[in-house]
C-alpha cells in the first residue's frame, strides 16, 4: 500500500514558517548587539563617523564615542579608543579603565595588554604592570613579544613581589666552593620588615643572618676556616639620598656559635655601617627570542664598611669591582665574561681581613627575572703584609678556583 503524504506535510511546512516568522524579530535584536567584543553594522556605521571627527571635531568624536557605548556596551573598539581619548586628556584612571573594559572582552588582545602594562608601570603599580606584558609576550606578534619581554626585564624586581606594600620580605643566597680549602661556604641573609617613604628610603626589619661551612671542625683545638654563627637581628636602614645607591644601616641581635668553639657560644651583636650597591654599567636591554652576541658593557661596584661588636670591635672595609661584557644572550638567559677585584681591610689588622684578589670571571643567568646568576672564578690572592695582629699560617700569594651560585628574592 503506498500512503499519499504531501498532504500530511503541509501543515507542518506552515508551521515552521509561522515560527521562523515569529522569531525573526528577535534574530535581528541578537544581531544588533552583537557577540561580545565585536561588532554590528551599526557599530561599524557609528565608529567611521568617530574616525571622521576624530581629527576635525574632538567634541563631536567623543559624543559618537559614548553614544557607541551607551548603545553598544560590549564593543572592544569603542573602549580602545576611549582609552586613547582618555589617554591624549591625560586622564590616566580614565585610560586604565577603558582599557580593562576592552580587555574583559577582549582578554588576549596584546595591543591592550601593552597599553595597561605602560599605563601600570606608570602608576607605579608595577606588578600589575609585569602580568599585562606577560599577556602581551604571550599572544603578540614578534615585534610586541620582544618588546613585553624587554618589559619584563625591567619590571623583574616586581615580577616575584608578593607582600602588599609596604611589607617586604627578602632572602639572599650565596653558597661557593673554594678550591684552595676544599670547602663549601653556605651564607644566608634574610630580612622581613616595613618600607617607609615615598621613594622606600628608610625600612624598618627582623633579621636572620647564619654561615656554615664543611670543613671547619669543634674540639680541644677548633679548626674554623670560616664564621660558623646564627644571627637574630632587628635593624633599620635609610637611604639619605634618593638618587645615590648609598644606604646607612644599624643592627642588634644575639649571635649564637654553630660549632663548639671552647666559648661561650651566645654572644650579642651590635654592628653599623655604609653599604654601596649600584651596576654603575649596565647592558640593556636583555631579552633577544635569537641566540645573539651583543659585546655590550656591563659592571658594578659593591662596598660596605661596618662596625662589628662581635669581632673585639672591629672595623671592616670590603670593596669590589667587576666590569666586563656581555658575550652572549638568548631570551632572558646571558653569558658575561668579567674581571673583577676586591680588596678588604680592617682596623685591628687580621690577616685574614686584610686581603687583595684580582681574577676573571664567568658568569651565566639562566633566566634575568628570577633572580639566580651562576659563577666561575679564579681569583690571585694576596694578603696585606700590614695584617700583624694574627699569625698567618698560609703563604703571602694564593691562587683560588671557586664556583659561586647568587639567589636573590625580594617578596
Amino acid at each position: 500500500m503506498t500512503v499519499n503524504t504531501s498532504n500530511a506535510s503541509t501543515p507542518l511546512k506552515f508551521l515552521g514558517l509561522s515560527l521562523a516568522l515569529a522569531l525573526l524579530p528577535l534574530w535581528g535584536v541578537a544581531a544588533a548587539k552583537g557577540n561580545p567584543g565585536q561588532s554590528s553594522p551599526t557599530d561599524y556605521s557609528l565608529l567611521s563617523d568617530f574616525y571622521k571627527f576624530k581629527k576635525t571635531d574632538p567634541q563631536q568624536a567623543r559624543a559618537t564615542l559614548e553614544d557607541i557605548l551607551s548603545k553598544f556596551p560590549n564593543n572592544t573598539q569603542a573602549h580602545t579608543e576611549m582609552g586613547f581619548l582618555l589617554l591624549s586628556e591625560k586622564n590616566d584612571d580614565g585610560a586604565i579603565e577603558q582599557f580593562k573594559e576592552a580587555q574583559s572582552l577582549s582578554p588576549r588582545d596584546p595591543k591592550i595588554s601593552m597599553q595597561l602594562g605602560y599605563l601600570l608601570d606608570k602608576k607605579n603599580q608595577k606588578r600589575e604592570a609585569y602580568d599585562q606584558f606577560a599577556i602581551a609576550a604571550d599572544y603578540g606578534d614578534a615585534p610586541t613579544k620582544q618588546e613585553a619581554n624587554r618589559a619584563m626585564d625591567y619590571l623583574r624586581p616586581w615580577h616575584t613581589k608578593l607582600l602588599p606594600a609596604p611589607y617586604f620580605g627578602e632572602v639572599f643566597l650565596s653558597p661557593y666552593h673554594s678550591s684552595r680549602f676544599h670547602d663549601w661556604i653556605i651564607p644566608v641573609n634574610a630580612r622581613a620588615g616595613c618600607v617607609f617613604g615615598d621613594k622606600g628610603q628608610f625600612e624598618l626589619y627582623f633579621g636572620l643572618r647564619a654561615n656554615r661551612d664543611t670543613k671547619s671542625k669543634s674540639g680541644a683545638i677548633p679548626i674554623i676556616l670560616s664564621d660558623n654563627v646564627g644571627i637574630l637581628s632587628a635593624g633599620a636602614r635609610v637611604r639619605p639620598l634618593a638618587a645615590l645607591p648609598l644606604s646607612l644601616y644599624a643592627e642588634y641581635g644575639a649571635a649564637y656559635d654553630l660549632l663548639d668553639r671552647n666559648r661561650n657560644r651566645s654572644r650579642s651583636d651590635t654592628r653599623a655601617g655604609i653599604l654601596l650597591w649600584q651596576d654603575w654599567i649596565q647592558p640593556s636591554p636583555l631579552y633577544g627570542p635569537s641566540l645573539q652576541f651583543p659585546f655590550r658593557l656591563l659592571g658594578d661596584v659593591y662596598g660596605d664598611a661596618s662596625y662589628y661588636s662581635r669581632y673585639d670591635a672591629n672595623i671592616i672595609t670590603y670593596l669590589r669591582l667587576r666590569e666586563g661584557l656581555r658575550v652572549a644572550q638568548k631570551g632572558h638567559g646571558a653569558l658575561d665574561v668579567l674581571g673583577q677585584a676586591w680588596g678588604v681591610v680592617d682596623r685591628n689588622k687580621d690577616f685574614f681581613n686584610n686581603i687583595i684578589e684580582v681574577g676573571p670571571v664567568v658568569q651565566f643567568t639562566p633566566d634575568v627575572r628570577y633572580g639566580l646568576v651562576l659563577r666561575f672564578m679564579s681569583m690571585y690572592g694576596t694578603y696585606i703584609r700590614r695584617a700583624v695582629a694574627s699569625f698567618n699560617p698560609y703563604n703571602v700569594h694564593y691562587t683560588d678556583n671557586r664556583c659561586e651560585l647568587d639567589y636573590f628574592w625580594r617578596f
